[in-house]
């Protein structure tokens, strides 16, 4: 039997604490921009993909490190033109504390509400004519905070759609579960490979830049003299 969560305000909120708000054509999203390809996830991007569009609660599970965030948020991206109201997450790993999941989902969404109105009842006013998608990340520590909230918002919010990745599902009426394997070895290889490029540059750009910097100096440089560097070492060995 699951306990109400108890019930705690929502402050008033700045929008900047929140991630920003990103803007494609007229939907809006907070989505991080992906730094890799997702690799061995197509069929799993379809199916769910799919579910996602014939139900309102979907939740991706499976054990930790088994990439739920990365397609969740790949799913995500490919909802944000469907969603006239935006495609929002809802990072739940963030802090040392167990956050409150009511707070957190108002703070994603920019709303502020003021301190005598309960927040749960402050998000589904919010979102009772609004057409969106709220990503729930990481609820396997909120459980039953994250399965209250799913319940009273989509009972009261048509057009809203929940996914959730958690490693167990949230258990109320209504919820799809989409059980994540690991990837096999090969496309585990092929994911690391993916993953572990853009650091490779990184790493590499400071170098580059020193590089570009000693041949400045020596006067080398694309759109230089060429023999200018030859000239003053015959310059210098003159007695």
């Amino acid at each position: 039997m699951r306990h109400r969560a108890p019930c705690v305000m929502i402050a008033a909120m700045a929008t900047s604490a929140s991630r920003p708000t990103l803007r494609e054509g007229s939907a809006v999203h907070n989505l991080p921009l992906p730094l890799t390809s997702l690799v061995g996830r197509g069929r799993e991007l379809e199916r769910v993909g799919e579910t996602l569009r014939r139900t309102r609660l979907v939740s991706i599970t499976g054990p930790g490190g088994v990439g739920k965030t990365r397609l969740a948020l790949e799913l995500a991206q490919r909802q944000v033109p469907r969603r006239p109201d935006g495609v929002w997450l809802v990072d739940l790993a963030l802090g040392t504390e167990a956050p409150d999941v009511p707070a957190e989902v108002a703070r994603a969404l920019g709303l502020q509400s003021n301190r005598r109105t309960e927040p749960t009842e402050a998000l589904r006013r919010y979102l009772r004519d609004r057409d969106l998608l709220i990503v729930l990340d990481n609820c396997e520590h909120i459980v039953d905070a994250c399965a209250e909230l799913a319940t009273s918002v989509l009972e009261s919010c048509a057009a809203v759609r929940i996914m959730a990745t958690s490693r167990e599902s949230l258990g109320v009426n209504g919820e799809t579960v989409w059980r994540l394997a690991p990837l096999g070895s090969e496309d585990a290889y092929r994911q690391r490979r993916a993953d572990d490029r853009p650091a490779v540059r990184t790493a590499r750009l400071p170098a580059a830049c020193d590089r570009a910097r000693r041949r400045a100096r020596r006067g080398d440089v694309a759109g230089g003299d060429p023999a200018e560097p030859r000239r003053r070492r015959g310059r210098a060995r003159r007695p």
